[in-house]
């Protein structure tokens, strides 16, 4: 019974791919990493956003997306220095980790939010 050994040429499946589509690829990924990164470097100089339960978690949000860019960044860039499934593995944890900023971001947004939500339903309540 032959096995067969996992392929891991990511050229070889670029190949399949037109050369302008990758061009597009790899400039809007570069376009994301910059906008990414101004924002980042701008909130961090305009606002304290690390004094700011909500502040941080914009902040780390936009972390965790930069972190999603890289593993398809390197395949395009660089493909010998990833392999896909080094890739996959890499985009299943930083997505789990972006679920888990945002499900973060519910809590503290409902924590910051809560009493003049509560008070609103209490007036609209009694006002019945």
């Amino acid at each position: 019974m032959a096995s067969h050994a996992p392929v891991h040429d990511t050229v070889t499946a670029y190949a399949m791919v037109p050369s302008w589509m990758l061009t597009a690829v790899s400039d809007v990924t570069l376009a994301a990493t910059a906008a990414f990164l101004l924002f980042v470097v701008q909130y961090t100089l305009t606002s304290p956003w690390w004094k700011d339960r909500v502040g941080t978690t914009i902040v780390l949000k936009d972390i965790v997306l930069l972190c999603i860019l890289v593993p398809g960044s390197l395949l395009v860039f660089f493909p010998h220095l990833i392999t896909p499934v080094t890739s996959a593995w890499i985009d299943i944890f930083v997505l789990g980790g972006a679920a888990a900023v945002m499900c973060w971001r519910c809590v503290v947004w409902w924590l910051e939010k809560k009493p003049a939500f509560v008070q609103r339903w209490l007036d609209r309540r009694s006002a019945d």
